[in-house]
């Protein structure tokens, strides 16, 4: 007010001045009639349509350049920025392996593969040499005793894979032991089913499962989870179903699927003690 009427500034202003500095508070000067503010709103709007128009064209810019990266280069291929993120792990994967050997200009290392695959390996190299035409890698077997024990290799399938991920969370077994994975394929599922016993439940876990096993490879990257877990799931429902049906339970209704095979004996009263006595149903086996 003081700078606008042309006057002196007077202590007040003076120390509102310091506290809005010392808070970091942004200070404008007010226009000093219409004309000014007028002008000022006029001014004030050219920037604002400037910021927005640039904006805009950024916005287009990024959303151009993103349509770009996401096509698909190729009729069923990849994008171009999943080629560049697949590029970047194959790269990265390939120093992380490179830093694991020793040497200068020739590279060595130790490790272990399965004795059954040492052939296929072997072909593999030879093959890659015979197309590059130099002498990339050598593979020279250790018939010797280790010195350190053997890690675990546990070969598996897409429908053992699961179980044993189940069994690898309370503990690999050493080298030369049984793989308790093999009875959990079983007893996992059946389990389960004893706790979920419900034929309603059970079917539509059954369905889920059946589902994700019909539709694997469109599941496949979509919903990785689901299609790394369908084998169990499909299991799991069918021990449901199963055991529902020794429970008569149907979305935990009780119905009489089977009825027993045990029958109260003739007359039904209570024998000595209050104790019922009953005896097997003459529809039954009974020999």
């Amino acid at each position: 007010q003081d700078n606008r009427m042309g006057g002196q500034t007077s202590a007040m202003s003076e120390k509102i001045q310091k506290i809005c500095a010392s808070y970091g508070v942004n200070t404008y000067r007010w226009p000093a009639n219409r004309e000014a503010a007028q002008e000022m709103l006029t001014s004030l709007q050219v920037q604002v349509e400037d910021q927005q128009r640039l904006l805009r064209a950024h916005e287009s810019f990024v959303l151009s350049e993103a349509s770009a990266l996401l096509a698909p280069l190729r009729l069923g291929g990849n994008s171009l920025i999943e080629d560049w993120r697949l590029f970047c792990k194959k790269e990265k994967s390939i120093y992380a392996t490179l830093n694991l050997f020793e040497g200068d200009m020739n590279l060595r290392a130790n490790c272990w593969y399965p004795a059954a695959q040492e052939q296929q390996i072997q072909g593999l190299l030879s093959s890659t040499m015979s197309q590059t035409g130099q002498n990339s890698a050598v593979l020279i077997s250790h018939r010797t005793p280790p010195r350190k024990s053997p890690p675990t290799y546990i070969r598996t399938n897409e429908f053992t894979a699961i179980f044993q991920e189940l069994v690898d969370t309370y503990g690999l077994p050493n080298y030369g032991e049984a793989n308790p994975a093999l009875f959990t394929i079983v007893t996992f599922p059946f389990l389960f089913g004893v706790m979920y016993g419900d034929v309603g439940h059970g079917s539509m876990l059954l369905s889920v499962g059946l589902f994700a096993v019909w539709k694997a490879e469109d599941i496949k990257h979509t919903i990785p989870d689901l299609y790394y877990a369908r084998y169990i799931v499909t299991m799991m429902g069918l021990f449901a179903v199963y055991v529902g049906f020794l429970y008569n339970d149907f979305f935990s209704i009780g119905f009489s699927f089977f009825t027993s095979r045990w029958v109260e004996a003739e007359g039904g009263r209570p024998g000595p003690g209050g104790i019922i006595s009953y005896e097997p149903a003459p529809w039954f086996d009974t020999k």
